[in-house]
């Protein structure tokens, strides 16, 4: 303090850059810093307000120098100035100092493109390339390497500030107990940058994974209505609601599981219709109607499918011979012959009009002969042809249906 007392306070400005610039240029940490100090005190007693961003400069320049001589790079202050820093930036990762070349940009302001971003990706390619070099054990044991490395770059790139980098490299992670962590780290990037879109993608995904514990569904509504509040956020209403819905499908089921003493809560919306008709409760399936704004052909073709599962034929015909069938007959016949009643899928078949419709309903039920005969009453060859090719030509329907091509090339 006593010689700085003696500095006259118009000489002050000059003072305190001198004490600056002998900082910069030694190489003595100690030094420095008394330096510093001596600076810090004459920027207070300057007549005239002195240049702040210039001290600041000067010690910023001097933490990367004296970090860089102990790593075994002696560069002066001189060559730094003369040097870019883009260039010092280059050095460091030829030589693979990756953490201190990413904390360089940060400290340096250097832009991200010729900064973070250059020496990630470089950070990336030298990993494939030194893997690519190794002598390998295994390839398991590789993959496990190469994902730890991989999940080190993505937490790095979140520090500082490059979540969509990040996220690219968590998304291409391979090593499952990684893979494990990974979804709450993608979540916590998307909720910085309000990414909607893949936390609700995020949220299905862990709604999908824990559908597979059937002993409890309440991990899976939760959040299936985490996606639905994402998707409401980014005004996908309709996407949102369908998921809302199916969220309280589940929670709805698990109490019906209660009642009825059986597993319902992994059934869709078609799945639990289909039930309700097989048991009789009329009254879910109306709920069920209202809840999802069922049309007329999915209740229809529901119900019949109730019906045909649970053996309930004479149920089925009555209710299909009832009402107009909003769907056809021919997906009635398919039914009947899939659960088991031929008998039933014929007698419907007095329903049918159209000539092509009748040849696919004898199909269904394979009667294969009926089907090439009907074809040749109209003349078809075409269709006789793709009736054929619907058998093994080894078996005896094939046999029936080349005789009754023949037939109709004869007769013509």
């Amino acid at each position: 303090m006593r010689f700085i007392r003696s500095i006259n306070p118009e000489d002050m400005n000059i003072a305190v850059d001198q004490c600056l610039s002998v900082a910069a240029h030694h190489f003595d940490s100690k030094l420095q810093k008394q330096l510093l100090k001596a600076a810090s005190i004459g920027m207070r007693r300057c007549q005239r307000p002195y240049d702040a961003d210039k001290f600041v400069r000067i010690c910023r320049l001097l933490r990367v120098l004296n970090a860089l001589r102990l790593m075994g790079i002696p560069l002066t202050f001189t060559q730094l100035e003369e040097l870019s820093p883009a260039s010092i930036v280059d050095r460091l990762v030829v030589l693979g100092h990756w953490p201190m070349a990413v904390k360089l940009c940060e400290f340096l302001e250097i832009n991200s493109k010729e900064g973070v971003y250059k020496v990630i990706a470089h950070w990336c390619l030298a990993m494939m390339t030194t893997f690519k070099e190794q002598n390998r054990d295994s390839e398991s044991a590789n993959a496990h390497k190469i994902a730890e490395l991989a999940q080190h770059v993505a937490e790095m790139a979140s520090r500082q500030g490059l979540p969509a980098l990040a996220e690219i490299l968590l998304d291409l992670e391979t090593n499952s107990e990684i893979r494990d962590e990974a979804p709450d780290r993608l979540l916590a990037l998307y909720e910085q940058s309000d990414d909607f879109i893949r936390q609700a993608l995020l949220y299905l995904n862990k709604a999908e994974q824990s559908s597979a514990d059937v002993f409890d569904s309440s991990k899976t509504t939760e959040f299936l209505f985490k996606a639905e509040k994402a998707l409401k956020n980014m005004k996908e209403t309709q996407t949102a609601q369908l998921i809302g819905e199916n969220a309280q499908l589940i929670i709805e089921n698990v109490k019906r599981e209660e009642k009825f003493g059986t597993s319902l809560s992994h059934l869709s919306v078609r799945d639990t219709f289909i039930w309700a008709v097989e048991h009789d409760e009329l009254a879910i399936m109306d709920q069920l109607r209202k809840q999802h704004r069922l049309v007329d052909k999915q209740v229809f073709l529901w119900t019949i499918e109730g019906f045909a599962r649970a053996g309930k034929w004479q149920q089925l015909e009555q209710y299909a011979r009832s009402r107009k069938s909003p769907i056809g007959f021919l997906s009635i016949i398919e039914l009947c012959t899939k659960y088991g009643d031929k008998n039933l899928a014929t007698r419907f078949m007095d329903k049918l009009t159209g000539y092509e419709e009748q040849v696919r309903a004898y199909l269904i039920m394979n009667e294969i002969k009926k089907a090439a005969t009907l074809a040749a009453e109209k003349i078809d060859l075409t269709m006789l042809q793709l009736i054929r090719r619907r058998v093994p030509p080894s078996s005896q329907q094939w046999a029936e249906v080349t005789k009754i091509i023949e037939n109709l090339g004869r007769t013509k």
